[in-house]
């Protein structure tokens, strides 16, 4: 379920959805009448007493959603997968690149189970993953989409870390224990987000059937959240009234609004349908100042309006509080609890109405994160306090330190610790940007000990510059003790020491074996080398092969004498190699020809020793 957040992108070119086979004249929308509030409205007769009446007037002005007739919705008929899907791709804006493929050979072939008019929308949403391939061949001609189909379909235009749902609780969902973990999951998402929670009893319904009324509740929310997102077109606006201007001989109606700190305006449609405190009214002039707003825009650039205008008047037992995200319960019975600064904690219950914001674009109830700084404006029910507005800050951070860890796999992680000991963890995510010495890298490129900087909102890295010394060269001697050849070469030797280092073997590193270019599988464990060494790259090996036999000879000039339990001789060749050599106990020592002591061979002396076995027998210098 790893998928990015997609920009929401609606307008006129969100045409009808959920089709019908009647002719499209019949399906278009009514035209506009002459004054804002008294158009002919929208005439389904059936939904005047649904529970989904704003909902489906929302969708159906906005362009997602048409009738079945001029004057039938039908609220309460099942909706097929194919048409959910055309639906989501149509919302995702890949409108253009379903109707390509709708005679697209490979389409028709690959989709013959398919109706002729989904084809190529239902090729989309495969190639974006809304549907698996299993999915779609289990497809079904007409099969009617349930509750879980939906919620799997939903899932799947977030972006959610692996096992993320393991701290939400589903066990007051008695009706799902049947279901594999891996179906859980979709649902455990959309019952977080607030979007099908369940029923008060404990229900999720699962395989349920879903009718066009929840659909158009459904996909209002989610593009309420996620549309105003997109920067090409804007479907939903919230804020407060600032001015209506009602229509004029000179002037086009519209209503000036404050949202997210800017003031704007907008044209108001001529059929715009108006709620102010859930009561429908025919005049723009009822809406007034100063009272809370919800827009719904059709249409794009200077054809945009205002289709819906939903207002509230504040009340003046209304509350508001600010401070900081103490408590946060998603799903059933949500609500936010709010710690001000004297301490004190009040808790809201949080419904479908409420709009929630973060940082200035609205989201769910799950995208906030305690101790983020909130203002919360309610009103009281009884003894219960009645979230009617969220505005919530993301908490900006900028930590400089050390990694500590890196976690690659199961939810994504960075942990730092800072110059004053303090430690941190990030979530890594799909917007998380990573640069390893001022170049781009990913999450993997990075180790303990490196330096770091990263700029997080809460708990989330939005940024992180990375930085590691270079490595320098160095020279380390040992005996081979490990040899891997094939994929992944590498030499591993214990120093004398003890210590044991392992470096990688690559195509650029140059090895010798008695002054001969060899390969690495030349080379013998046990045997003797010298090795040239960058980080954990080996960049030259140097080795000599022990004659088991045959004496050999080395010269050079003497650079240092080791005495002790064992002797050692280090000398350095013409070539500027220097190369240690234990000295047998019964070794013999010649000066000028003439036989002398260890302790008579001096620095700087030229010699040369004889060697067998790797141990030196023999040793001929000259002054």
């Amino acid at each position: 379920m790893k998928r990015t957040v997609r920009m929401l992108i609606v307008g006129l070119v969100l045409t009808a959805v959920l089709v019908s086979t009647l002719p499209q004249v019949a399906l278009a929308a009514p035209k506009w009448g002459a004054n804002p509030g008294k158009g002919p409205k929208i005439k389904f007769k059936d939904i005047e007493r649904n529970w989904a009446r704003n909902y489906i007037e929302q969708m159906t002005l906005a362009g997602m959603f048409k009738g079945v007739s001029e004057d039938k919705f039908a609220p309460e008929d099942s909706v097929e997968s194919v048409q959910v899907l055309v639906m989501l791709v149509r919302a995702l804006g890949y409108e253009e690149d379903a109707l390509k493929y709708q005679q697209d050979k490979d389409t028709i072939r690959n989709m013959a189970g398919i109706p002729a008019w989904a084809r190529g929308y239902v090729r989309v949403a495969l190639e974006e993953e809304l549907i698996s391939e299993q999915e779609l061949r289990n497809l079904r001609p007409g099969q009617k989409a349930t509750r879980l189909d939906v919620a799997k379909y939903i899932s799947r235009l977030f972006d959610e870390d692996d096992d993320w749902w393991d701290d939400f609780d589903l066990t007051g969902l008695r009706d799902l224990d049947d279901l594999p973990d891996s179906l859980k999951a979709y649902i455990a998402l959309v019952a977080k987000k607030g979007i099908m929670v369940g029923t008060p009893e404990g229900c999720w319904l699962p395989h349920n059937l879903l009718n066009r009324g929840q659909m158009a509740k459904i996909f209002s929310m989610i593009l309420s959240r996620l549309g105003n997102r997109s920067e090409q077109l804007q479907t939903y606006v919230y804020g407060e009234v600032v001015k209506v201007q009602p229509e004029t001989s000179k002037k086009d109606a519209s209503i000036t609004i404050k949202a997210k700190q800017d003031t704007s305006t907008y044209k108001v449609a001529d059929d715009c349908v108006i709620y102010i405190d859930g009561k429908s009214t025919n005049y723009l002039e009822d809406v007034i100042s100063g009272q809370r707003v919800r827009l719904t825009l059709a249409g794009s650039g200077s054809t945009q309006k205002v289709v819906y205008i939903k207002a509230e008047t504040p009340k003046e037992t209304e509350i508001e509080v600010t401070g900081t995200i103490s408590g946060l319960t998603l799903g059933q019975d949500a609500a936010i609890t709010v710690t001000t600064g004297s301490g004190r904690k009040i808790t809201f219950e949080v419904d479908d109405e409420t709009y929630i914001s973060l940082d200035r674009q609205e989201v769910f109830l799950d995208d906030l994160r305690l101790e983020q700084k909130v203002t919360v404006t309610g009103r009281q029910e009884g003894k219960a306090n009645i979230a009617i507005e969220i505005v919530a800050q993301s908490n900006q951070k900028e930590v400089s330190g050390e990694i500590t860890a890196v976690v690659t796999k199961k939810n994504p992680s960075l942990s730092l610790e800072d110059d004053k000991g303090r430690n941190y963890t990030f979530r890594i995510t799909k917007r998380t940007t990573i640069r390893l010495n001022k170049g781009t890298a990913v999450l993997e490129d990075l180790q303990p000990g490196d330096k770091v900087k990263v700029w997080a909102l809460d708990d989330e890295a939005i940024r992180v510059e990375a930085q590691r010394e270079e490595p320098k060269e160095e020279e380390i001697e040992g005996r081979i003790v490990a040899l891997v050849l094939g994929e992944d070469p590498a030499i591993t030797i214990r120093t004398k020491a003890g210590r044991e280092y392992t470096y990688d073997v690559t195509d650029a590193t140059k090895i010798r074996l008695d002054n001969k270019a060899a390969a690495l599988d030349a080379l013998k464990v046990g045997w003797q080398v010298e090795l040239k060494v960058k980080g954990d790259e080996a960049m030259n090996i140097w080795a000599e092969s022990p004659e088991d036999d045959d004496e050999r000879t080395v010269e050079g000039v003497i650079v240092q004498i080791k005495r002790g339990n064992k002797k050692y001789i280090t000398i350095e060749d013409n070539n500027g190699r220097k190369r240690e050599y234990e000295i047998d106990n019964d070794a013999r020592f010649f000066l000028d020809d003439e036989e002398v002591t260890l302790a008579d061979l001096k620095i700087d002396l030229e010699v040369e020793l004889t060697i067998k076995d790797g141990i030196v027998y023999e040793i001929r210098a000259e002054d």
